[in-house]
């Protein structure tokens, strides 16, 4: 037996060779590493990636918890996967592990579940990170009132700059530093941030590090609408909460090799200009070249103008993007277009009234798609295409979805999941589709 650790961004995985050097098949078996809070279906549990690809037929594989010696799944297929939804803030064990026979038959599965587990061979141990961005609590170093700088506070570089209720007028684009939070003086009275001319950015943070924006409104208005409301260009630990952010061009922008950045308990109001037209589109919120990009709690709002509209969560080359509990609402194109996004964790969604695809899991400009996403617990309802395509992307997770009366006069062969180009390794377990089928040959 020939081991080989392969370590991926965000995942770790296995690779076991089974048979004769000559014909020898690959067996992969993938934990993720980490995950991260607020979770699906709790905020103190997050959801973690699991997956087996070119298991030998009739292999019995199991996942197993180890803290509390728990069966969490155990199939006999060639590939399958899904997300452990229940990893707490203290982290949880996971093992695969091969079984001669199913565990769950084992007469001692209830009074000696830790024997059933050591009885199977061990294929992978892995601890999981529980993760949580804290929200800064300090009290205020300075607070700015209306009509005062807000660049000339930050320029300072006190900590805690805040910002009186009452609207604060920018004629230019404030950048935030390492080490600095911006916030309202009081999370119950938001200041309202107005750019004065459009085209330019509102906040920007670029090439920083440790920086949290929350607690505010930032306003644009026809016709003066900022270029992004918020733009992370090269930077780390970076988080947004609680902000409004109403008429920008773009909402929230991520790029240049940013990294460990999240957009939590927000709120984007009709991104872009309200047309729909080829190569004009703006999405809510658009992430390039970067990692460890995370949405939680979020609700992007649009028009429905489309298709080739404004509004989608656009996500392109970073891998580790995580999704969660976020309602896309109205977008002029697709809910989320997920382009080259590796390891992609995308659960407990709703995505209403797409013009185009509900979920849109593409190569567009690169060799390959989006390789060994998760996709679980969404709504994708009323599309006017299909609920999803997926294509040349390839070990893709769907899990306990549902598609409800999408294919609304668009394309696409089916409501639910339309495959197109290379998807090998593709899985769904427990989607529902109606009308049926739950997935396609598109």
């Amino acid at each position: 037996m020939n081991l080989l650790r392969m370590l991926l961004i965000a995942t770790s995985s296995l690779v076991i060779y089974c048979g004769s050097a000559s014909h020898a098949s690959a067996q992969t078996v993938t934990i993720g590493n980490q995950c991260s809070r607020p979770g699906v279906f709790d905020d103190n549990l997050c959801t973690v990636l699991y997956h087996v690809k070119d298991n030998p037929a009739n292999n019995k594989v199991c996942l197993w918890r180890v803290d509390d010696n728990s069966l969490i799944s155990c199939e006999g297929r060639t590939r399958f996967g899904g997300g452990f939804d229940y990893v707490p803030t203290t982290g949880a064990t996971l093992e695969f592990r091969r079984h001669s026979a199913w565990p769950g038959s084992d007469p001692l599965i209830n009074t000696n579940p830790g024997a059933v587990r050591a009885a199977g061979t061990l294929l992978k141990n892995q601890f999981v990170t529980s993760r949580f961005r804290a929200s800064p609590t300090g009290a205020c170093d300075t607070v700015v009132l209306p009509g005062q700088s807000i660049q000339g506070a930050l320029n300072t570089l006190l900590g805690t700059v805040c910002l009186s209720a009452g609207n604060h007028v920018v004629t230019s684009q404030v950048t935030v530093y390492s080490n600095q939070t911006l916030r309202s003086e009081s999370a119950g009275s938001l200041a309202v941030i107005k750019p004065e001319t459009g085209g330019g950015h509102v906040l920007v943070v670029p090439s920083q590090a440790n920086v949290t924006i929350k607690d505010l409104v930032i306003d644009g208005q026809d016709p003066v609408r900022p270029g992004f409301g918020i733009l992370s260009t090269g930077s780390s630990n970076v988080l947004i909460e609680n902000v409004q952010i109403n008429r920008a061009t773009i909402g929230v922008g991520v790029s240049q090799g940013s990294s460990n950045i999240e957009l939590r308990s927000s709120q984007i109001n009709y991104a872009g200009d309200g047309l729909a037209c080829d190569g004009c589109a703006s999405p809510s919120v658009w992430i390039t070249d970067s990692s460890d990009v995370r949405v939680a709690k979020t609700l992007l709002k649009n028009l429905g103008v489309g298709p080739q509209g404004d509004g989608e969560l656009a996500c392109y080359n970073t891998p580790g993007l995580v999704v969660t509990n976020t309602t896309v609402e109205g977008s002029g194109a697709a809910g989320m277009y997920i382009v080259n996004c590796d390891y992609a964790v995308v659960t407990g969604n709703d995505i209403l009234g797409a013009r185009e695809w509900g979920l849109d899991i593409v190569n567009t400009g690169y060799t390959t798609g989006s390789d060994y996403g998760l996709y679980s617990w969404n709504l994708i309802q009323n599309s006017r295409n299909g609920g999803g395509v997926i294509k040349d992307s390839k070990q893709a997770t769907f899990q306990s979805n549902t598609y409800t009366n999408n294919r609304q006069g668009g394309s696409g062969s089916c409501n639910g999941i339309n495959r197109r180009g290379n998807t090998d390794g593709y899985y769904y377990i427990n989607d529902v589709s109606t009308p049926w089928p739950v997935v396609c040959n598109d």
